[in-house]
């Protein structure tokens, strides 16, 4: 699987003001939109997220009823947070071996 963030796709971006970070969409058709998670829920015995999120910023001249209904743009977030958790746990691993590695 070729990486979102590695190609460009997104970028992690964060709002002080609201102490929260986002995640902006920078290609095309979905570019300058920015998102936030909320509630992550991993479905018991299947391959399947639940999660919430917001849009808390748009693209002039689009409509956010119309992108909360489109189906390619909640794949994509969907795909942005799997690659978020994987990056995570892979790095959780490294410290544990690291960690692991230094009691040796």
């Amino acid at each position: 699987m070729t990486e979102l963030f590695d190609t460009g796709v997104y970028r992690v971006v964060d709002n002080d003001k609201l102490n929260m970070t986002g995640i902006e969409i920078t290609q095309a058709p979905y570019e300058g939109i920015i998102f936030v998670y909320g509630k992550v829920q991993f479905v018991e015995g299947k391959q399947h997220l639940n999660f919430q999120r917001n849009i808390v910023k748009v693209p002039e001249g689009a409509d956010i009823d119309e992108l909360n209904k489109d189906a390619n743009l909640q794949k994509l977030m969907g795909d942005i947070l799997v690659e978020l958790i994987q990056h995570q746990v892979e790095k959780e691993d490294e410290n544990r071996t690291s960690a692991d590695n230094m009691d040796s």
